[in-house]
């Protein structure tokens, strides 16, 4: 995802029609929506804490992560994880046999509890 793209998820505003019909309606709910890109796109070296502190009380948390898992090229903070956590949950879900999705795995209360530590 390009920062412009991050940029128009992120700020609320104008959407044109072909804006709204690409998101996924959970984008609507999301806790981060109209905070800005910084906190979730920081630099190397930047604290994560604000991100995780939005991303905990965030009621699309799960929906976010499993988006963001399926993703591998997605850059910044989704769903409460970096992209290190992320690589790690695509790992162990490799390693579990791959027999589900992603988005199956992260219903997993106990994996999306693993991701948020």
């Amino acid at each position: 995802m390009d920062d412009a793209t991050a940029a128009a998820l992120m700020v609320p505003g104008d959407l044109s029609l072909d804006d709204l019909v690409k998101r996924p309606s959970w984008h609507r709910q999301a806790a981060c929506r109209g905070k800005g890109t910084d906190t979730f796109f920081p630099s190397p070296g930047d604290s994560l804490t604000a991100a995780r502190a939005v991303c905990a009380a965030c009621p699309v948390r799960t929906e976010c992560l499993a988006d963001a898992v399926a993703d591998a090229g997605l850059q910044g903070f989704w769903g409460g994880t970096s992209e290190r956590d992320r690589r790690h949950i695509r790992r162990e879900l490799r390693l579990a046999g791959g027999r589900r999705t992603p988005r199956q795995d992260l219903a997993s209360p106990d994996l999306a509890q693993r991701a948020s530590a």
